[in-house]
């Protein structure tokens, strides 16, 4: 098994021994991941491109910014448009960002889901956006607007079948953007993962 080092950001209470700030240790891969993405510890950047698997990237349309926060961590980046160039792919807003720690427990989390995203709001609903034409196209799909929305700026799919699929009718969806995924989501109906607002508001 392949460990990593990490230091300490934040205490920590392990199984055999509590850890402070500035303490160090080694950890598997799947630890280091999980910690980093929680802010607990520090990976050191020449150890970064091991907590990526084998091909995983960002589809982006602002490629340099990408580049420059992902640099050192081993993960490509394609400028473009929306297409599942990797095996695991994350569709990626110019507005938004996300650190290295977490960008690699979610494309590990495509082990056992289709699509990762974070939810838009606890507060808004479908049926709170759109137009009532939009609306009623929504409702058609989904049957119930009283439902929260995901953020389409930041979506995690795995290649498969249903991925495919989903990216299909997304690409094809119009309107408002949260309702015309949440349609193509709710056509295709893959395994999904809802993340917490603080994924993509930085939180």
């Amino acid at each position: 098994m392949s460990l990593i080092p990490v230091q300490y950001q934040q205490p920590y209470e392990g199984e055999t021994r509590n850890y402070y700030p500035g303490d160090w240790d080694e950890v598997s891969l799947h630890t280091a991941r999980h910690l980093s993405a929680h802010g607990v510890v520090w990976v050191p950047d020449k150890y970064q491109p091991q907590l990526f698997a084998a091909d995983c990237g960002i589809v982006t349309n602002d490629g340099p910014r990408v580049r420059a926060w992902v640099n050192g961590s081993g993960v490509e980046v394609s400028e473009g448009n929306m297409a599942l160039e990797f095996a695991k792919t994350l569709i990626l807003s110019a507005s938004l960002s996300l650190t290295p720690g977490r960008l690699a427990v979610a494309f590990e989390w495509l082990d056992k889901w289709q699509v990762i995203a974070p939810l838009y709001s606890y507060d808004t609903l479908a049926c709170h956006v759109g137009t009532p034409e939009e609306q009623a196209d929504t409702a058609a799909v989904v049957r119930d607007l009283r439902v929260l929305l995901y953020q389409p700026g930041m979506v995690f799919i795995r290649r498969s079948a249903e991925g495919a699929a989903l990216l299909d009718l997304w690409r094809q969806a119009t309107g408002n953007p949260y309702l015309a995924f949440l349609r193509s989501l709710y056509r295709v109906k893959p395994l999904v993962l809802a993340l917490p607002v603080c994924w993509w508001t930085n939180g």
